[in-house]
């Protein structure tokens, strides 16, 4: 996903820095989503503030939007309710790797529709 948004410069740091968000923080599944946490913190780099005297309003209207839409379009932000109740689950026809490109695949879609980037 950073590759596509950035290209070849993107900081794969960026990535080890997301990797501890997956499976609902640290494999536990008692949080938000890893494929929801790692969206927040794509609509952070493109919209956020760099320092506190900066509009925060911003990236939260972003955040919020996109939430709903994912809530909307995947069944709920908790990994636990996705993954053990829900269809990305061992007992569900999906994957887990099919709930992260669906959420790729709608994080892009999203930034297609909204305003450019700061």
């Amino acid at each position: 996903m950073g590759e596509h948004l950035w290209g070849e410069g993107f900081d794969r740091g960026l990535t080890r820095l997301a990797h501890g968000f997956a499976a609902g923080v640290g494999g536990t599944k008692e949080h938000l989503c890893g494929a929801l946490s790692a969206s927040v913190m794509i609509l952070g780099l493109l919209y956020g503030r760099a320092d506190a005297s900066g509009p925060k309003e911003p990236l939260y209207d972003h955040v919020v939007a996109f939430q709903r839409r994912f809530i909307a379009e995947i069944g709920g932000p908790i990994c636990r309710d996705l993954r053990d109740h829900g269809p990305y689950g061992p007992a569900g026809p999906l994957s887990c790797r099919i709930l992260m490109a669906q959420a790729a695949q709608l994080l892009l879609d999203y930034l297609k529709e909204v305003a450019p980037r700061q």
